[in-house]
């Protein structure tokens, strides 16, 4: 699910437990998901910034379309 925050950003949340179930059986999911939104999107701070939290990395995009990419990609 996509939130728009307060300031006009897109939040997608990728809980840690993900890596619990990763569809390939590897343990290098984080690595993958990270990886992936780089070559997309370019180095966070430009189109996207990242948090993490004790439940989840929260991924803040500046554009709903880059947002929507990366949720139906990861989360």
């Amino acid at each position: 699910m996509i939130e728009k925050t307060e300031i006009g950003e897109y939040l997608v949340r990728v809980p840690w437990s993900y890596n619990e179930t990763d569809r390939d059986g590897k343990d290098d999911y984080w690595n993958d998901t990270c990886i992936w939104a780089i070559e997309r999107f370019g180095l966070p701070g430009h189109r996207f910034a990242t948090k993490l939290t004790e439940w989840d990395i929260c991924f803040y995009f500046q554009h709903e379309q880059d947002a929507l990419l990366f949720m139906l990609r990861w989360a």
